[in-house]
Parts: structure tokens; sequence; C-alpha cells
């Protein structure tokens, strides 16, 4: 009876021409996905180009909302940061008392606001306190005050290293400069003898000559002028007035284009940019007459300069040594010398009690006899170029004087209208306390 229901039930399922367990189907019973128009060459070309504009269109958005998100910071970085040194934040380029925050803000201010603002969080977060500077300061007489104490001691060290080798260079190379003073092997000497042995970092060449760090020049001179307009007594504390003399060695380019330089870099100092970010605004109608630095120019031919300008003095003798006295007068016989000492001369022009920021000397020769004169100034000159000629048995003593004295040697070159004897030489005076240097 339960095979007989089975057996009918199943008959009557196999019968059922619908019915699902039926696979025999025919195509008429579905209707296809795409019609023929649809799945044509065309179709799928307007396809492609809808699917490549809709694309276009979303990647243009999201840049069109990547610009305006920028534009929206840029513009909240600017107020930020004007609020910020409105308030006295590290912005401020007067107020900052060394050279590693200006040279940081000098970068900055020419960037976007972005930029600014980046290097306002990263100096906020990692200002330099003084007593990080104050190493550099004192060892170099208050020339350096942006080098950090661990920067400092690595100069110091790479001195160290320069100066022991040289020790053993000149026991080694002395026989090569005869007693007599005649040349025996003058281009060997060289080339072994008195290289640098001090860094300088930022050190220019400018009207043919390399000077260390001429902006801290400037910028001393910059204090020193602003600390006579407040009335300050102590003038002495603050800057350095800059004051250069320079004998021989096309004087003139030479003096002109350090005045070009020093008016350039007093104009970016009081660049009315690198101010706006404390919130002073120096006014339009205020005095842009700068004084930046007295150049001494010292001829004893009476040559005059091809145009005359200002900050430039020229002065009718040239310097000899103390010892040497017969070079007195000019084969003229007039009554006013045509040399005079170092001594007399800083003398005569009122700079006996002022530190000279350089002294350029190319006399043909007479740098031998009268750098003991100059070393008899003591601290009187801050750098020293000078323009060496021959090599006289009493080279080691010079440099080994020049040395003892405090001054290093930044740069060195070979003239290259010399014949191969004459050498251009770059000193840096330095507190005795630099070369106190603990193994």
């Amino acid at each position: 009876m339960i095979i007989f229901i089975t057996g009918q039930v199943r008959s009557t399922t196999m019968t059922t021409p619908n019915s699902r367990d039926d696979f025999s189907f025919q195509p008429h019973d579905f209707r296809p996905r795409y019609s023929p128009d649809e799945t044509s060459e065309a179709a799928y070309e307007k396809d492609l180009q809808n699917r490549r504009f809709q694309n276009r269109r979303r990647r243009a958005i999201q840049l069109l909302l990547l610009v305006i998100a920028v534009l929206g910071a840029e513009v909240a970085a600017r107020v930020y940061i004007f609020f910020a040194g409105t308030e006295g934040g590290v912005l401020t380029m007067r107020e900052q008392k060394n050279d590693y925050q200006i040279n940081e803000m000098e970068e900055g201010s020419r960037r976007g606001g972005l930029v600014r603002l980046w290097t306002h969080l990263r100096m906020k977060g990692k200002q330099p306190s003084k007593e990080a500077f104050n190493t550099a300061k004192l060892d170099s007489l208050g020339y350096f005050d942006g080098i950090s104490h661990d920067d400092w001691l690595s100069l110091k060290q790479e001195t160290k290293n320069a100066m022991s080798l040289q020790q053993s260079l000149m026991a080694e190379s002395s026989e090569m400069i005869s007693e007599g003073g005649a040349n025996i092997d003058s281009n060997s000497w060289w080339m072994k003898n008195w290289r640098t042995n001090f860094t300088c970092k930022n050190k220019m060449r400018v009207g043919g000559k390399w000077i260390c760090d001429p902006r801290r020049i400037i910028s001393l001179q910059d204090e020193y002028q602003h600390s006579v307009s407040a009335g300050n007594q102590n003038i002495g504390d603050v800057g350095n007035k800059c004051i250069i003399y320079i004998s021989g060695g096309s004087e003139f380019e030479f003096a002109n284009q350090f005045l070009d330089y020093a008016m350039v870099r007093m104009l970016e100092i009081h660049n009315e940019q690198e101010v706006r970010g404390h919130g002073v605004k120096r006014m339009k109608q205020e005095q842009k007459s700068y004084e930046t630095c007295e150049v001494h120019v010292f001829n004893p031919t009476g040559m005059e300069p091809p145009q005359p300008r200002e900050g430039m003095v020229v002065h009718p003798w040239g310097f000899r040594p103390t010892d040497k006295a017969s070079m007195g007068s000019g084969t003229d016989n007039a009554a006013t010398p045509t040399f005079k000492t170092i001594l007399d001369t800083i003398t005569e022009l009122g700079h006996l009690d002022k530190t000279i920021s350089i002294l350029a000397l190319d006399c043909e020769g007479c740098e031998w006899d009268i750098y003991c004169d100059i070393l008899d100034l003591n601290a009187s000159f801050q750098q020293i170029l000078f323009q060496l000629h021959g090599t006289p048995s009493i080279a080691n003593e010079f440099f080994t004087s020049m040395q003892n004295a405090g001054h290093v040697i930044y740069d060195r070159e070979m003239d290259p209208g010399g014949a191969g004897d004459v050498y251009n030489y770059s000193f840096l005076k330095l507190a005795a306390s630099f070369f106190l240097i603990n193994d």
C-alpha cells in the first residue's frame, strides 16, 4: 500500500512538464539579460566613456576638496602665527639674541604659513637656552652666538687635532727653509704646512677675500647702533662697531664690494617682514639710512677711489714696522709721512680702544716684519687677512706666533697670480679658553 502511493506520486511528478526537476528547458522560457542593442560595440564604448567621465569627475572633486582644505589650513596657520607673534611668541626677530633662532625664522619667513607654523611649533618645543650657546660666545670673544655647546666642542677638538698634526709636520719639514732666507723647497713646504685648522661654516667670499661669517659682523654693527640710539652707557657690552682696515691688494674693489654687502645685509635685518611676526610694523616714513661700516683704505701712493662713496675713507699712507722708522717720508719730501705704524694709525683714528673687525693687508712682503706689531695690539683685530709672499726662514715663527696669540686659520689658498709661494690666509681671533681642550 505504501509502495503504490509513492509510485503514484513519483509518476505524477515526472509527468508534470513545468516541474523544477525537469531540466529540459526551452530558450523561449527565459528573457536574455541584455538586448542586442545593449551588447553592441557602440554601446560598450559609450558605457566605457561614461565610466571614465565619472572617475575623472570624482577625482576632480577630491582634488578640489584637498585644495580647499590646504588653503583653509594655510589661512588658519597665518592667523595663528600672527596672534602667536603679537603675544610675544618665538617669531620675534629683533628680540631673539642668537643666530640659531634668527636663521630659523629667516628661512620660515620666506615660505608659506604652514612651513612657518611648523617652524614655530618646532622652535617652541625645543627653544635652546642661552647657556647652550654661551661656550661658543665666550671662546670667540662674542663673535659666535649661534653654535651649540656640543657643536662647539667638536670644532675645538678638530682644531686641536689639526694643531697637533702641524707640530709633527713642522718638525719634519723645517729643513725645507734655509736659515739664510733663501727658498730651498718652497712649494713642498707650503703644500705640507699650515693648512686650515678651524672650520667657519658661514664663511663668504667678498671682493676676492674670504671672510668668516660677514653676516655676524653686520649684526654686531646693528646691535651696536641700537645700543647707541638707546643711549646705553655701556656701549661696549652690546655689539661691535664695524671697522675695516684695508691696505693693498685691490683695496678699492674689496672696499666697494664689502660696503655693498653690508648695505644689503643691513636692509635684510631691518626688513619689514622679519619683524612683522612680533606685531611690530615699521612706519613707512621711518628714516631708511642705516650706518653700516667704516671702511678705511690706506694707500701710500695717494691714489683716490674711482668713485667716492659714503662709508669709505682713504688715507694717504701705508703701514710700516715699528723698527723701520726710515720708511717715514715720501720721495717728494712731503711733511706728511707716507708710512705709519699700526699703533700710530689706530691712535690717530681714535680706534685704540675698539675692536677692528677686519684687517686686510697685502704689502708685498712687509707682512713678515709687521706681524709682531699687530700681535702686540692684543685683541684689536678680530679677523686678519694676509697675503704672504715667499718663504722666509721665519715662516714657522710667524705662524706659531699667530697661533699662540689666539689666531686660527679658517681659510688659505694659493694666489693664482703668484709663483707658487704666494698664499692668501684668513685668520680669526679666539679667546685663550678656546685652546683649553681636555683630552
